[in-house]
């Protein structure tokens, strides 16, 4: 059986890390495998009006990211009702508790046409 549960938050600026982490080559590799999309490097940062409080069972390690990454808890999503993507959630101290991050095969920004303080929905879709 599957569940969907929407959220709504605003596009954020994130700390300019995702880009380059995600360009290298084992991040590609390891997100490939792991979302069977070919990502698009960055991250889009969202949010929230509340802590993000949804159970995530999909986990990807630092080992698998390589050196350059935290790892985090992931989720499959569907991004304003057209785009698949993933969202993640960074297993580090500090990371808000009200943000997540979403990650799709298409530039985010570019396709929604969005910018910082934009509103965004996404559907955390659980299996």
């Amino acid at each position: 059986m599957t569940r969907d549960r929407s959220f709504r938050g605003v596009v954020v600026p994130g700390r300019g890390l995702g880009v380059a982490r995600m360009s290298s080559t084992p991040i590609q590799r390891a997100l490939r495998r792991l979302t069977d999309l070919d990502v698009v490097p960055g991250t889009l940062n969202v949010r929230l009006p509340c802590p993000f409080d949804a159970r995530l069972e999909g986990y990807i390690s630092d080992e698998e990211f390589g050196d350059v990454a935290v790892g985090g808890w992931v989720a499959e999503v569907v991004i304003e009702g057209r785009f698949r993507g993933y969202l993640f959630r960074g297993d580090e101290p500090g990371y808000p508790p009200d943000q997540v991050e979403l990650i799709s095969d298409h530039h985010l920004r570019e396709a929604l046409r969005l910018r910082e303080g934009d509103e965004i929905e996404f559907t955390l879709v659980e299996r």
